[in-house]
């Protein structure tokens, strides 16, 4: 284990982590308005003709606001951008990528919850529900593959000529 650094100075505390960057050989942050599904496309369209190797998502979408379901008057104006924007969007934006990624040799979708997902606050309902949500979609969707990938191999080893 190697000791931490102690500088302050801010070349010495990023020398390692410059170091691990190195093996990077693309890293692109692209934004988008998870609100607009035709932004979404495009922007999956716009990854996949920049990146023909992309291998990794990071779905990392978020708005808490919060709500009071208790008022007289109640407005779900917050609450449906938040279902829109937490889970639609990434929902969308890994369907449209999809397909690309299964292409790929090695790939990955990385999805950003919160604990808040398993410990919900009163005042943040609909943020707590979506990010249960984007949760419990991503397990399944980790699911689908684990047994998409077991099928993929066994349909292999019955058409390959040593399992004849």
């Amino acid at each position: 284990m190697r000791p931490p650094i102690r500088s302050s100075s801010p070349a010495a505390v990023s020398r390692p982590s410059l170091k691990s960057l190195r093996s990077i050989r693309v890293l692109a942050s692209l934004l988008v308005d998870l609100e607009q599904p035709n932004a979404i496309r495009a922007l999956a369209q716009q990854a996949i003709e920049r990146f023909p190797r992309l291998n990794v998502l990071v779905n990392n979408a978020g708005i808490m606001r919060t709500e009071n379901f208790l008022a007289p008057d109640i407005d779900l104006a917050d609450a449906e951008a938040t279902v829109v924007t937490n889970l639609l969007g990434p929902i969308r934006l890994t369907s449209a990528l999809l397909p690309h990624l299964r292409a790929q040799p090695r790939a990955a979708i990385l999805t950003v919850s919160s604990g808040l997902a398993f410990v919900p606050r009163a005042d943040t309902p609909t943020y707590c529900a979506t990010k249960a949500a984007i949760h419990s979609y991503s397990q399944l969707l980790l699911g689908c593959s684990a047994r998409s990938r077991s099928r993929e191999r066994r349909s292999a080893k019955s058409t390959s000529p040593s399992a004849l």
